[in-house]
């Protein structure tokens, strides 16, 4: 239910979304003062949301900054959503998130953490698709260690993924 939930949450609360509803009601609302509030939100949602120096500016606000240390993890965490629906075993088609894997990848072969865990279905409503699976034969079939790379099957999305990985790590 919370998969769901999760699922129509997102689509409410993406600005692209506001952006038409604002625009059509613009059109479409009989009283004009009404209209032009509509229509300005419209915009001002556009220019807020479409703006590079706005995103920037909000997204440097978020970033953590932090110092690297010399610690050795036994496990990485590596979440779903790196591969498109359409992959296959044989044809991994990486999505823009793929940044994930590089960064597990590299911080494997630094020696920063000496396990994989790989966590996360398809997170789609209709797909059957095991992400995990897909990627932890990738990750055998580039050199890491079949002893060294795990999967978790069953999460569709980030809460789901922290559950059932809690359950793998604590079953180990």
């Amino acid at each position: 239910m919370f998969f769901l939930l999760s699922k129509i949450l997102s689509f409410f609360i993406d600005p692209f979304f506001w952006i038409v509803v604002f625009l059509l009601a613009s059109l479409v609302h009989k009283r004009k003062y009404l209209r032009r509030r509509f229509f300005t939100l419209g915009i001002l949602f556009l220019i807020l949301f479409s703006n590079p120096f706005i995103y920037k500016f909000t997204n440097d606000l978020w970033t953590v900054r932090y110092k690297t240390k010399n610690i050795v993890y036994d496990y990485g965490i590596l979440l779903g959503g790196i591969i498109d629906l359409e992959s296959t075993a044989d044809n991994i088609l990486f999505s823009k998130y793929n940044d994930r894997l590089l960064n597990t990848i590299e911080l494997f072969s630094k020696k920063k953490i000496k396990k994989i865990l790989i966590s996360g279905a398809s997170g789609s409503l209709t797909s059957e698709l095991k992400e995990a699976e897909i990627l932890r034969n990738y990750l055998i079939k580039i050199g890491i260690p079949d002893s060294c790379v795990l999967a978790e099957n069953s999460s569709n999305n980030t809460y789901e993924n922290a559950i059932y990985s809690e359950k793998v790590l604590t079953q180990i």
